[in-house]
């Protein structure tokens, strides 16, 4: 049983040293400890050993309801988990970068971040169920949504026995941040030259879990990994509204679309996108199917599942355009607009006398 101790408890000598902020204190934010932890995907592993200091990164599990406790896991012949066994002290960095500040002085270009450092020692896990039940719950955090035998398999016996798990007791942690905008001299003059501001990076993807549609030997799926970008360009290529169209583009397109691809097997045989802001609209697009396997009902299938989606359920209204397939639309519940006449298009100058809409 481990014993459990409060974050708040520090060495008496250490500490000071360890934990309190030298560089902008201000930016000091104990109280996000927990959950900075929680939320990061890669911790910074440092120890020393023979006169050589090491730092490794590691993928790790913390559940705040355990706040002292940070686990690790690998090969069972893994030197530094090896080492970290053997209780000696150990420094552990979790980071969130969020934003690339931009400022009109080259000194204030900065990151906006939230930074957990802590210090503790380590003790190996050895008992089956705690492994499994800490694999799970890792499972959970880094994938959420998804569920053990519905998902995946879950770890023989032989595979937990297979791995080295470490769970590293936290004696003192100190977190710290940066937010906001650049804070140089001219970044308060709008009209200065130059640019100034905050490009915000990219969240992690909430419960991610791509939509999923079988009718055996076909399957339909919204997981954009699983698109090869190659065979996309070929079936997208020849089709009337994409002379344009280039690898880069289509790249474009595939990050910035909710993406369903129709597969026999693993062969990517058909392909549409929905352009949308998940709440009120959405446009139809690039819907096609290899001419191989055309007259089998896979277009039909295809919008059908698109309409499906739960994200039709919170849209106002999907719009699409087509020269020549308004009857397999039709039969989806696709109709003409009733008002026509509310309707606008604005054409770029550069694609001006050219049909070019789909």
């Amino acid at each position: 049983m481990q014993k459990q101790i409060s974050l708040t408890w520090r060495h008496p000598m250490k500490s000071e040293i360890r934990t309190t902020l030298r560089q902008h204190p201000e930016r000091a934010c104990p109280e996000d400890i927990q959950q900075i932890l929680a939320e990061g995907y890669l911790a910074h592993v440092g120890y020393s050993e023979a006169e050589q200091t090491y730092v490794i990164p590691f993928s790790y599990h913390f559940d705040p309801a355990e706040p002292d406790w940070l686990y690790l896991h690998g090969s069972p012949v893994s030197h530094s988990l090896l080492a970290l066994a053997q209780g000696i002290p150990a420094c552990i960095e979790v980071t969130q970068l969020e934003g690339l500040v931009f400022s009109r002085s080259a000194k204030y270009h900065s990151m906006n971040y939230r930074s957990v450092v802590c210090f503790g020692r380590g003790q190996v896990v050895t008992d089956l169920a705690r492994k499994r039940e800490i694999f799970d719950a890792m499972i959970a955090r880094y994938h959420p949504g998804r569920a053990v035998e519905a998902d995946y398999e879950a770890p023989s016996e032989a595979q937990l026995r297979g791995s080295l798990m470490v769970a590293i007791q936290i004696e003192a942690a100190s977190a710290k941040q940066r937010q906001g905008g650049p804070k140089g001299p001219l970044d308060s003059q709008i009209f200065a030259p130059g640019q100034a501001g905050v490009v915000l990076l990219e969240p992690r993807q909430e419960h991610w879990r791509p939509a999923l549609w079988s009718q055996p030997p076909f399957q339909i799926s919204t997981e954009t990994a699983r698109i090869e970008p190659e065979a996309l360009y070929a079936l997208l290529k020849p089709t009337y509204w994409n002379q344009r169209l280039t690898p880069e583009g289509l790249l474009r397109r595939l990050k910035h679309s909710l993406c369903f691809g129709l597969y026999h097997a693993a062969e990517l045989i058909g392909f549409a996108r929905l352009v949308t802001d998940h709440d009120s609209f959405a446009y139809l697009a690039d819907v096609v199917v290899d001419p191989h396997w055309r007259g089998q009902g896979l277009g039909s299938w295809l919008t059908a599942c698109i309409l499906e989606h739960p994200v039709m359920a919170q849209i106002r209204w999907c719009l699409l355009s087509t020269r020549d397939a308004h009857e397999l639309y039709r039969k989806q519940g696709f109709e003409a607009h009733q008002k026509p006449e509310k309707l606008m298009v604005y054409i770029p100058p550069h694609m001006r006398g050219e049909e070019r809409l789909a």
